[in-house]
């Protein structure tokens, strides 16, 4: 290679290389839905509807263990949102955190089965209890003259119920269905968050604060560790790469250091194109770079070995030897076919085939992904 083609060819490799570094952040995650079904599936739709209508995600539980003393004000002030409660307390922190729902994918304030409890209890159309024999008073009995208010006679604090009088109506809470006159009732909603050890003689067991993870439209928000993961998949490669060619170039770390940076570099290279061919980073197009990590051994190792083995007095000279030396991809097709046989030569059938069907899919991944997947690692290589 002459000294202006060399210095072209150089500026060229790293002019890319430069800007393919520059826009590796800006690769999306990810293999979207619609993309993996046929373009008139029935689901196409449905993905639609869910990118533009679909405002929650998953539900998300804070829980607290059995133990925790809920008939306590002071117990309850770090537990629950009610006025006076702790400005640190649980449902207080899940309401920051929901604001700033980017950050945490919390998307709102969570659930609080006590603070409605307390709201329950103060209710006069949802809590009575017969004031002669103390029972509690069903909702059809609303205007008996016996029933008063749960809390008239009870223990309580700043219009809490605490001690005794919380585990009292507490059975009753989570049984009572929400209805237009009392629409605190927690059967609904905290039927089974909260445990009751004993009917009788209450207990609070375990109990859970439920509320929801922002909205999940797209596969971005499930494979943000996609990258982790192709990176240690990428370097797991080229340390297999550099430890096999440390080995074969007789323990030669520049060469193998030199084969490796050069593979890195192709790599590069590589997800440059898929930026600017819009090619999501996901598991296919993953699997095909650590494809061109093999197909990139393939041809630097041996111009790197015929380096080495050359016996011209200057770099410039060994190094167009090393080219020169390496024979031609059709010898090289040739010495395969004559000694694999037909074996080799149906191969390319295979692939044609491959190709063939694919052409006649209606899936949006491999009309758009298929040409780019397949010759993408073998063109950089080269």
């Amino acid at each position: 290679m002459r000294g202006p083609v060399r210095l072209a060819v150089m500026l060229l490799f790293v002019g890319w290389l430069c800007l393919s570094g520059a826009v590796l952040s800006k690769i999306e995650v990810g293999l979207e839905q619609e993309i993996s079904m046929p373009l008139d599936s029935y689901l196409q739709g449905y993905f639609r509807d869910q990118k533009s209508l679909l405002d929650v995600g998953p539900p998300l539980y804070f829980v607290v263990k059995p133990g925790y003393n809920y008939s306590s004000y002071s117990e309850q002030n770090a537990i629950c949102g009610a006025p006076g409660s702790d400005a640190f307390s649980l449902t207080a922190q899940v309401e920051m955190a929901s604001i700033y729902k980017q950050v945490t994918t919390i998307s709102q304030p969570a659930m609080s089965w006590l603070d409605d409890y307390i709201t329950w209890t103060k209710t006069e159309t949802c809590c009575m209890m017969n004031a002669t024999t103390g029972e509690f008073c069903p909702p059809s009995s609303e205007g008996s003259k016996d029933c008063v208010a749960c809390l008239a006679n009870e223990t309580v604090h700043t219009d809490r119920p605490t001690g005794e009088t919380f585990h009292k109506f507490l059975s009753e809470f989570l049984a009572d269905i929400p209805s237009p006159t009392c629409p605190k009732g927690g059967h609904a909603a905290y039927a089974n968050a909260v445990q009751v050890y004993n009917n009788s003689t209450v207990a609070v067991g375990a109990t859970q604060f439920m509320t929801y993870h922002s909205s999940l439209k797209n596969s971005q928000n499930f494979t943000e560790d996609l990258v982790h993961q192709s990176t240690v998949h990428l370097l797991i490669s080229i340390c297999g790469v550099f430890t096999i060619m440390l080995l074969l170039l007789d323990l030669n770390l520049h060469a193998a250091f030199v084969v490796c940076a050069t593979i890195i570099m192709i790599l590069v290279d590589l997800m440059g194109v898929m930026y600017f061919w819009s090619i999501s980073l996901n598991a296919v197009s993953l699997v095909n770079l650590v494809m061109a990590t093999g197909i990139s051994v393939e041809f630097c190792s041996h111009v790197t070995r015929a380096y080495l083995v050359s016996a011209q007095p200057t770099k410039t000279l060994r190094s167009r030897e090393a080219v020169s030396a390496q024979p031609t991809k059709t010898l090289r097709s040739r010495e395969a076919l004559s000694k694999m046989g037909s074996s080799v030569s149906f191969l390319p059938f295979l692939a044609l085939c491959a190709c063939l069907i694919v052409l006649h899919v209606t899936i949006a991944f491999f009309l758009h992904r298929t040409p780019q997947c397949v010759l993408l690692p073998v063109f950089w290589s080269t």
